[in-house]
C-alpha cells in the first residue's frame, strides 16, 4: 500500500501536452518516486508529491505509444512548489498547439518557487520571458535555434543542466534525470540522491558536457569497425597531446586486429 503524502512534501507538477517526450516525463518521475521509497525505508514521510498536469484532464499522448493521465489542470489558483515542463520532438508545433502553457508560465512564474524545463521544454520558458537575461541549456540539436529565436537568453549548448536563480534547465532527454537527482540533492542532501542514483544505475553527476556524449555517438556512425575504434580512442584521449606517430600506430593496431571466427 502506497504511503500517504505528508503536507510537508514538496509539490511537483510535471507539465505535459500532446506529443511530449515520454522518457523526459518518466525519468524525473521515477527519480522522485525512488527518493520517496528511500525516505520511507528510513521511517520518513515521502518528500515529493508529484502530479501530471496539463491544460485538460485525462490521457495525454506522448511521442511514443504511451500516454500519461493528467490528474491536474494547470491554473493560477493552485501553484506547486516545483514545475517541470518537458520537451517535445516537434517543439515549434507544440509551442503553437499548446500556447496556453506559455501564457500560464508567464502569469504564474512569479509565484513558482522552482521552475524547470527539460530538453526543448526550455522553449516554453523562453517564450514566456522567464529565461531573459539568464543562462540556460537545452538539447544540443536545438540550442542554436533557441539562441536565434530568443536572443535575450544566454544559451550554453554544452551543459547537462543549469540552475539560474530559481530557474533550472536541462539538456536532452535522459538529462532530465540528472536534473531531478540534483533537485533531490538540493532538497534532501547528497546521501539520499546518491542512494537513488545507485538504485537506478545512473550517474549522480555524469562527467563532462553533452557535446562529449554527442561526439561519441557521432563516432559510432561509421560502418568500418577499425575506424570506429580509432575515433573512440581519440575521443577518450583528447586530454593528451596526440602525435601523428601515435595515431598511425593506433590505426595500424586497429586495422590488424584478428578477425572473429565465423
Amino acid at each position: 500500500m502506497k504511503q500517504s503524502v505528508s503536507s510537508s512534501a514538496i509539490t511537483v507538477d510535471i507539465v505535459v501536452y500532446p506529443g511530449f517526450k515520454a522518457v523526459e516525463a518518466i525519468g524525473p518521475m521515477s527519480v522522485f518516486e525512488y527518493a520517496n521509497l528511500h525516505r520511507q525505508r528510513r521511517g520518513l514521510a515521502p518528500g515529493y508529491d508529484v502530479r501530471v498536469a496539463s491544460f485538460k484532464l485525462g490521457q495525454v499522448r506522448s511521442d511514443t505509444l504511451m500516454s500519461l493521465e493528467a490528474t491536474k489542470v494547470i491554473n493560477t489558483l493552485s501553484i506547486p512548489h516545483t514545475v517541470i515542463v518537458v520537451g517535445a520532438r516537434h517543439i515549434h508545433d507544440a509551442l503553437i498547439e499548446s500556447a496556453a502553457i506559455i501564457d500560464w508560465i508567464a502569469e504564474a512564474a512569479p509565484r513558482i518557487d522552482r521552475l524547470t524545463s527539460l530538453c526543448s521544454g526550455a522553449f516554453f520558458l523562453a517564450a514566456a520571458g522567464v529565461l531573459d537575461g539568464k543562462r540556460a541549456t537545452t538539447h544540443w540539436g536545438v540550442a542554436d535555434r533557441l539562441q536565434t529565436d530568443f536572443p535575450a537568453v544566454e544559451v550554453d549548448a554544452d551543459a547537462i543542466f543549469i540552475c539560474s536563480d530559481n530557474v533550472w534547465t536541462s539538456a536532452g532527454v535522459t538529462a532530465g534525470m540528472d536534473l531531478a537527482l540534483a533537485l533531490v540533492e538540493h532538497d534532501y542532501g547528497r546521501e539520499l540522491a546518491l542512494e537513488v542514483a545507485t538504485e537506478m544505475v545512473v550517474y549522480l553527476k555524469r562527467p563532462g558536457g553533452q557535446s562529449q556524449f554527442s561526439a561519441h555517438l557521432l563516432s559510432e556512425r561509421t560502418t568500418k569497425p577499425n575506424i570506429r575504434g580509432i575515433q573512440s580512442w581519440i575521443l577518450d584521449n583528447l586530454h593528451e597531446r596526440l602525435s601523428v606517430a601515435q595515431l598511425a600506430e593506433k590505426g595500424l593496431c586497429c586495422t590488424n586486429r584478428p578477425r572473429s571466427a565465423v
